[in-house]
């Protein structure tokens, strides 16, 4: 695992468990770390909280946050896709739960970069557009709604050749490994695509 998504991970624990918060971690300014507030280092130096950069700008190439519906509940799962692997891997509380090869979308209909959540978990969908046709696709996860057609990680009969891009800018995903990141993600599990 890269180091950018281990120290994403810790972030990510330490804010969903309150005890870590953006706004307020400071690191001073000649790199050494204050109290969880920032507080010693502020108070020792007499610096003022603006005075010192946030985590954010330390880590400029994280995915940006994005705000959640207020009717999509927060969970401590996360998916991360890696589109340059072609891999998903997916944590609970930070423990590694499984990895397996994808499919994302093709060249000129490409899989969108950020972090997004499940928004909704339909058991089945029907596919439909210029040259495809696949009812009854099981295991559908929606992270993105478009005017062109809505984002899933999905199962996918029609193809094995997972590992290679397939898709029309969905995650593809084997009907053998599909069927247990369904039952695992719930509504509001983040989806990091990078």
């Amino acid at each position: 695992m890269n180091s950018k998504i281990k120290i994403f991970l810790v972030l990510l624990a330490a804010l969903a468990t309150g005890y870590f918060n953006f706004a307020h971690a400071a690191i001073h300014p000649r790199g050494l770390p204050g109290d969880i507030l920032g507080n010693s280092v502020l108070e020792q130096e007499n610096l003022k909280p603006s005075s010192l950069p946030i985590i954010p700008k330390i880590f400029p190439d994280l995915p940006p946050a994005v705000e959640i519906p207020e009717t999509v509940p927060l969970s401590n799962k996360v998916i991360i896709v890696s589109l340059h692997d072609q891999t998903l891997k997916y944590f609970e509380d930070l423990k590694f739960m499984g990895e397996f090869k994808i499919s994302s979308g093709v060249k000129r209909l490409p899989t969108p970069t950020g972090e997004f959540t499940v928004l909704k978990k339909l058991p089945l969908v029907h596919y439909k557009g210029p040259g495809y046709d696949y009812p009854k696709t099981k295991w559908n996860l929606l992270f993105k709604y478009q005017s062109k057609g809505n984002l899933y990680i999905h199962g996918a009969y029609w193809h094995h050749n997972f590992g290679h891009p397939m898709s029309h800018g969905c995650v593809n995903v084997s009907y053998a490994d599909m069927e247990g990141l369904y039952n695992w993600a719930d509504v509001g599990t983040r989806v990091i695509i990078q």
